[in-house]
């Protein structure tokens, strides 16, 4: 299974009056750790990550509290699970941490990595997230994830479609991590 991740503007810090931060060089895996066993390279500008029957998680070195990330993922045609992990820390083989879920119609949820999810949580809930969320994954095709956080306030886009909006004080600070690869726009991969 190959997931496909591309990180178009690097982490915006605090205010988000700076520049943004590049958390991949287009070159090495410089700043980057993978947790756990896989294939993990940095090729023709790509991060790489295959993954096959558990989780293989790439943390980033730098540690981030607000933040504003925007991603495009191309993700396989099924049979797959991704995210984007943020305000992580190392826990064994597992870190904890939020994730924005890349998973099909999944795609904009919020997880809470070794906790459960926190948007949404109950029937209910997902019915509005299916409302909110109608038609903004586009299957086969590159999708934008856009995360703001500010103190325990989180906020998810996808495709310009606000998917959460919501403020959760699990984890205050952390790194930002992958578990696909990042590759760059408009290739699109051979699946074969």
């Amino acid at each position: 299974m190959r997931l496909l991740l591309l990180l178009l503007a690097a982490a915006l810090p605090a205010a988000f009056a700076a520049e943004p931060i590049p958390l991949f060089d287009g070159k090495t895996l410089t700043g980057w750790t993978p947790l756990a066993e896989g294939h993990v390279v940095a090729k023709d500008g790509e991060i790489q990550i295959l993954s096959q029957g558990k989780n293989l998680w790439l943390l980033h070195d730098r540690e981030f509290t607000d933040f504003e990330l925007t991603v495009e993922c191309l993700m396989p045609d099924d049979n797959y699970n991704s995210g984007i992990g943020f305000r992580c820390t190392p826990a064994g083989d597992n870190p904890k941490g939020y994730q924005c879920e890349v998973a099909n119609q999944e795609s904009g949820m919020l997880y809470a990595i070794g906790s459960g999810w926190v948007w949404p949580k109950d029937a209910g809930e997902k019915k509005k997230f299916a409302e909110m969320s109608a038609g903004a994954f586009k299957p086969k095709e590159w999708n934008t994830f856009r995360i703001v956080v500010q103190g325990d306030h989180i906020r998810l886009w996808l495709n310009g479609t606000l998917t959460a909006d919501l403020h959760d004080a699990r984890f205050a600070k952390g790194h930002r991590l992958r578990r696909p690869e990042i590759i760059p726009k408009p290739a699109a991969p051979d699946y074969t």
